[in-house]
């Protein structure tokens, strides 16, 4: 059944044959003596297309570490760096002590892109601090630079979630992952063991000395890796001897806490994306196969529409029906090198593809049954939308959007409800806190193909409850 009937005459009847061909069952109830039956379908029409977003995507302490370069046909080129600040752990350096090495271990489960290739990742030292009165987007990095030289790289084959397995005397195993090694300068810890004991407690005045670290691709390098920056085998280390003759160790910290940015800079050039040339344009489905596209972190967004679903609210009051649940299935297709996005969420958006915002807090749609909304300055709270491995799709439940657009109720937010939306994906699979007057966040660089059309197309189902 098509819900597409433009002559208001002919509605009426559309809704009642939908409703008696359409799965219907007796569910043996009745209301005011009449029998109550159910009714289902999944024939609401639905465009979509693929948005290159208007609002900036913060950076600043998002994510893992990113760093790589991938190009695909669907999304072009990404390059990713990632500026991080690196802190002293207190403690001293034994005087008069020689330097053996100083070493960068970086835990990594995150890839993008063919792992059966080598991988460079370059190391340089960060050269200005971030500002406290800067917000740091993922295109805008503030003047953040890195000296020219580098401190070190290592050129390997990823071999994410590989794992190290030791036995212990009682028999317990246990896994750890296998971080990449990086060789550093000498120089550094030369420059770290002459410090003071004081210094070293002190990270402002460390900073003086040395600031942090840049991680960037090298050359050639065709994909890009998520560093934890919170894992254990994440950390800088300077390996001495003591005069004593005792080998030891002093170890940087590195924390997800600190300052830090992901920079990302995004090529659509040559792509199927190529159209996308400033923030706001819209790539309609149907010029592109039916597919609809999302990439986390470079605003590459799907905007999906329901042209028809406000005009059915008065037709649906005047026969007595009742939006029992409402299902949104979104197929992922697969597709060799692109890894869907962990989870993403819905924001209302305008025709001008903009996010919309109540009190500068973006429209976020909530996943039923309604959770609280924090009113507070900070974050606005949504239930995350989990990829479905088995199914293969984003499926979600959107009844409270869609009885309110029928009923044409006032949202959460105040006012109506767009017909709208923009799916935003994220790696965030918790609760989604979004921050002030942005609602994007570099998490990662999962890239969504979706399919919006045909027998296994994007559908919204819709199951009632009414009266004969």
């Amino acid at each position: 059944m098509n819900w597409l009937i433009k002559r208001p005459t002919l509605l009426v009847l559309s809704l009642i044959s939908l409703f008696s061909c359409d799965d219907s069952n007796d569910l043996g109830t009745t209301y005011d003596g009449k029998p109550i039956e159910a009714a289902f379908t999944d024939s609401v029409s639905i465009t979509a297309s693929t948005v290159l977003a208007n609002d900036s995507i913060i950076g600043y302490q998002r994510g893992n570490f990113l760093a790589g370069s991938i190009s695909t046909e669907k999304f072009g080129t990404t390059v990713a760096q990632s500026y991080l600040t690196i802190r002293p752990t207190a403690g001293s350096i034994t005087a008069n002590s020689s330097l053996d090495s100083v070493v960068l271990m970086l835990d990594y489960n995150d890839y993008y892109g063919d792992t059966t290739q080598n991988y460079t990742l370059e190391v340089r030292e960060l050269a200005t601090l971030f500002r406290a009165d800067a917000t740091y987007y993922t295109n805008n990095n503030n003047n953040i630079e890195a000296l020219p030289n580098l401190l070190g790289s290592a050129t390997f084959v990823p071999k994410p979630k590989s794992t190290n397995s030791k036995t212990a005397s009682s028999g317990t195993v246990t896994k750890t992952s296998i971080p990449v090694r990086v060789t550093l300068d000498n120089e550094l810890g030369q420059r770290i063991m002459s410090l003071p004991t004081a210094t070293l407690s002190n990270a402002a005045e460390f900073a003086k000395t040395f600031k942090g670290i840049v991680l960037s691709p090298g050359a050639n390098t065709k994909l890009a890796l998520g560093f934890a920056p919170d894992a254990d085998s994440t950390y800088l280390r300077i390996y001495y001897t003591s005069p004593d003759n005792k080998k030891q160790k002093y170890d940087l910290d590195i924390n997800g806490t600190y300052d830090r940015l992901n920079q990302i800079n995004h090529d659509l050039t040559g792509s199927a994306l190529a159209s996308l040339t400033k923030s706001g344009d819209a790539l309609p489905a149907t010029a592109t196969g039916g597919e609809a596209y999302l990439q986390e972190s470079t605003g590459i967004v799907t905007k999906i529409t329901f042209p028809y679903l406000a005009q059915f609210r008065e037709k649906l009051n005047e026969i007595d029906v009742a939006v029992n649940r409402a299902e949104l299935i979104i197929p992922v297709k697969e597709v060799p090198f692109y890894l869907p996005s962990p989870a993403a969420y819905l924001v209302e958006t305008n025709a001008t593809n903009r996010i919309l915002k109540s009190n500068r807090l973006p429209r976020v749609i909530v996943e039923d049954p309604l959770e609280t909304i924090s009113r507070g300055d900070n974050a606005v709270q949504a239930a995350a939308i989990r990829y479905n491995k088995d199914k293969k799709a984003y499926i979600i439940n959107i009844t409270k959007y869609v009885q309110d657009v029928i009923y044409n109720k006032p949202s959460v937010y105040g006012g109506n409800m767009s017909t709208s939306l923009l799916l935003v994906p994220t790696s965030r699979t918790g609760t989604l806190n979004v921050n002030g007057s942005t609602v994007q966040e570099a998490t990662g660089l999962y890239s969504s193909i979706l399919q919006t059309s045909g027998a296994n197309g994007m559908k919204l189902r819709l199951y009632f409850s009414k009266t004969n």
